[in-house]
């Protein structure tokens, strides 16, 4: 008996998992339906990103290490605030 009832709720708890993926990528397709131009975005916050780095220097590209290291998707790769760091600390 206990069995039955762990499957069915395991089942409910992938059934939820399931409606909310799917719910996230409606909007998604919505979202892309009705404006368009995705990527437009995208390059709006790469250039935002480069100038707060050029503003804030070394303590800006930390941050954005933190915050891609977080798990936080950013548009440009971890990898370039480590670069930056290292030429910076080169002088």
């Amino acid at each position: 008996m206990a069995t039955k009832t762990r499957r069915r709720v395991l089942s409910t708890g992938r059934l939820v998992t399931i409606g909310m993926v799917l719910g996230v990528a409606l909007l998604v397709l919505a979202y892309v339906l009705l404006e368009g131009n995705l990527t437009e975005g995208f390059l709006d916050i790469r250039q935002w990103m480069g100038s707060v780095l050029h503003r804030y220097g070394s303590a800006a590209s930390l941050a954005l290490l933190y915050i891609e290291e977080s798990g936080i998707p950013l548009p440009v790769p971890g990898d370039v605030y480590v670069l930056y760091l290292g030429r910076h600390a080169a002088g």
